[in-house]
């Protein structure tokens, strides 16, 4: 099911994000993340750095199956 990663913060500067479980996690740059509606994938063990200046909701949600998080540190103002 979707999972809200960050909600919106108009104060972010940066996250980074660490897929740490068994499956495939596919973000997106909004809300409301399906295996057919996403933003990028981050296989099992993928590291992702939000550099640039979103500071909208980021969702996700795994394939079937799934054991473990996603680590996520954000960078506020």
């Amino acid at each position: 099911s979707n999972t809200v990663v960050l909600a919106s913060n108009a104060g972010r500067l940066g996250a980074t994000l660490f897929n740490n479980t068994t499956k495939n996690m596919y973000l997106k740059f909004g809300v409301a993340a399906s295996t057919s509606s996403f933003s990028i994938i981050l296989m099992k063990g993928a590291y992702y750095e939000l550099i640039s200046d979103y500071t909208g909701e980021l969702d996700a949600v795994w394939d079937t199956g799934v054991a473990g998080s996603v680590m996520v540190s954000e960078f506020t103002a």
